[in-house]
């Protein structure tokens, strides 16, 4: 969207009497960059951010430290409150120690009780040290277990992938919340033992598409999906695994995602392929055998893939 259009959307909302947070699931340059644009042009009051590293927990928080002093940059005036969310890769010290060394004042933390879990941490001992930088909280619901010598947070969706020679042969999703377990192998796609397929939709118009994070996006291909956005039915976005399940029995029909790395979409492939789906990047190729994937395109058949890759591909 163009600043104009994000200014007249600022508008609606305030007419509404609503406040506009925006909410991004990176923290990196070009992101973040385009994350704080949007909630400038559109009046937000803050922004809310989540790292997205792998690696030494040393490396994954110097990164974050440079990539949270752009703010500085990208906002002078400093009209937008920042705030990092703990999302289960850091405790609290690491946590603090971004924010002390960021320096910037509307930078704060949000407090996750269900998040810290999975970093071998619990609430109520971490709240004490967070408090002094807390600006955000998030209540939910968590069911504590024990995971080996410690202990974890009975997850959203949990993914499970069998490779040969790189290549995906079985995939699982399992949605213990709902009582939900996708299986692919082969010819073969089930939901609970069930067999399920895809959608049958072929028109782009009748089309439902979900995506899990804008913030994945560059602005060249923020552009290219705003533009597939606008030739199908609706949108919705963070849904993360289960979009994916939902794609497989027919309940959306494409999923379109962006730098996203090979646990999140090897999972998913044997499921959509088996159900009837197609899986490729937005050029309408093969996935690589690759850690990391700058983009995924996911449909339901191969007319609504051959419509979106027109759309998205640089080539198109």
């Amino acid at each position: 969207m163009s600043d104009a259009a994000l200014s007249d959307y600022g508008a609606a909302v305030e007419q509404f009497g609503l406040e506009l947070h925006i909410e991004t699931s990176t923290t990196q340059e070009t992101g973040l960059f385009d994350a704080v644009r949007i909630a400038l042009a559109t009046g937000a009051t803050s922004l809310r951010c989540y790292l997205r590293y792998e690696g030494r927990v040393s490396e994954i928080v110097s990164q974050t430290i440079v990539d949270l002093r752009r703010l500085e940059t990208f906002d002078p005036e400093g009209r937008l409150r920042y705030t990092l969310e703990q999302h289960e890769d850091l405790k609290s010290e690491e946590l603090i120690g971004i924010v002390k060394a960021v320096a910037n004042p509307r930078l704060g933390l949000l407090f996750d009780f269900g998040n810290m879990i999975n970093a071998y941490e619990l609430p109520l001992p971490a709240l004490p040290a967070q408090a002094p930088y807390v600006t955000e909280v998030h209540v939910k619901d968590c069911l504590v277990q024990q995971d080996r010598d410690g202990w974890a947070h009975l997850a959203f969706g949990t993914q499970i992938a069998l490779l040969h020679r790189g290549k995906p042969v079985l995939g699982m999703i399992n949605q213990p919340i709902t009582g939900e377990r996708w299986f692919g192998i082969g010819s073969s796609a089930t939901l609970n033992e069930e067999p399920i397929r895809t959608s049958e939709k072929t028109a782009l118009g009748e089309a439902i598409l979900y995506t899990s994070a804008l913030g994945q996006f560059d602005r060249a291909r923020h552009e290219r999906f705003d533009a597939l956005t606008a030739n199908v039915r609706f949108t919705r976005i963070s849904h993360d695994c289960y979009a994916a399940g939902l794609l497989a029995m027919g309940g959306i029909d494409l999923l379109v995602e962006s730098n996203v790395f090979d646990y999140d979409i090897l999972p998913q492939m044997p499921i959509i392929l088996a159900a009837g789906g197609i899986v490729t990047d937005w050029d309408g190729q093969p996935l690589a055998d690759a850690t990391r994937y700058d983009t995924v395109l996911m449909a339901a058949n191969a007319d609504l893939h051959r419509a979106a890759v027109k759309i998205l591909s640089r080539l198109g």
